[in-house]
């Protein structure tokens, strides 16, 4: 794993600022959240970078608890600005585990630069006890992935696994078939955040986490 800097966690930002409207501002009717229901704002004109990025996992949870979230990543200890972890030294290695973790509108926004906890099925298993989880994940190699739990049950892919053949197409009938294009199929996923959880992640709602300690160590269940 690279070492992400805090330039590179800006940019990926700006890739996924994207509206489910397909490029204008974020419909509130749309999600069920008003300025007033939302812990931070969501409202944010779509800057739709794609000349650079580091990876990232950002799974979004609705219908279920922060303290939920928590424990299924395994955060530990007081929240610390984001700052803390992105300016750590680092000498090689496999990178400590880090998330920002933070309730957004009805739901809970959990970010990782450089990370991948939220790939984790029994991560999304947990987190998704009670509601709905979607994950998007991408690579410096530009891997990309979008999972869906609910209520505990890891149900849906992008790439046709056997639990996504049937269960994708009914979870996401609003926005329609994931593209091919590997770029779009992040702007597919926060789509699918929008709409099946009411949270996602713009440059201005990082602007608001990066500013308040949100950023938790991590110490999540071993990968299967």
């Amino acid at each position: 794993m690279r070492r992400v800097t805090y330039g590179a966690v800006a940019a990926a930002v700006a890739l996924l600022a994207v509206a489910c409207t397909g490029g204008g501002a974020a419909d509130p009717e749309r999600t069920g959240m008003s300025p007033s229901s939302a812990d931070v704002s969501h409202s944010s004109e779509p800057d739709w970078a794609v000349d650079a990025f580091e990876a990232a996992t950002i799974t979004a949870i609705g219908g279920t608890s922060l303290d939920t979230v928590l424990a299924a990543f395994g955060a530990g200890g007081a929240p610390v600005l984001p700052s803390e972890h992105l300016d750590a030294p680092w000498t090689g290695g496999e990178q400590p585990a880090w998330a920002v973790i933070a309730p957004v509108g009805e739901g809970v926004i959990v970010v990782e630069p450089i990370g991948y906890v939220g790939t984790n099925p029994a991560v999304l298993e947990a987190a998704s006890q009670g509601g709905t989880a979607v994950m998007v994940y991408w690579s410096v190699n530009y891997d990309t992935e979008v999972e869906i739990a609910v209520d505990g049950e890891v149900v849906a892919g992008i790439f046709g696994q056997p639990h996504g053949i049937e269960r994708l197409p009914q979870l996401t009938e609003q926005i329609g078939a994931p593209p091919e294009d590997l770029v779009e199929q992040l702007r597919w996923g926060i789509e699918a955040q929008q709409e099946l959880t009411g949270a996602w992640l713009t440059s201005e709602l990082w602007a608001e986490l990066e500013a308040r300690p949100t950023a938790y160590s991590l110490t999540p269940p071993s990968s299967p």
